[in-house]
């Protein structure tokens, strides 16, 4: 099995519950850490939407990742 979520430590905002417990589930999987609390432990962040100045992963970041079995590169995932 893949472990390619090995070492990220992703925290999620804007998503609901069910979904989240989705994301946590895969991502823990496949070798990460998923935590409630966004804190200085936090690697990625993903949430419902994107914008603003920082760097976050969407929901279908992570969902793309599992189908390729691989973390997608940031410059080759565009966040619109």
């Amino acid at each position: 099995m893949a472990h390619f979520f090995a070492g990220f430590v992703l925290s999620s905002s804007s998503i609901c519950k069910p979904e989240r417990e989705k994301i946590a589930s895969l991502i823990i999987f496949f070798g990460g850490e998923f935590q409630v609390v966004l804190d200085r432990k936090c690697t990625h962040l993903i949430v419902g939407r994107c914008g603003g100045v920082i760097t976050v992963w969407q929901v279908h970041y992570v969902y793309v990742s599992y189908f390729f079995h691989t973390v997608i590169k940031m410059l080759e995932f565009n966040c619109v």
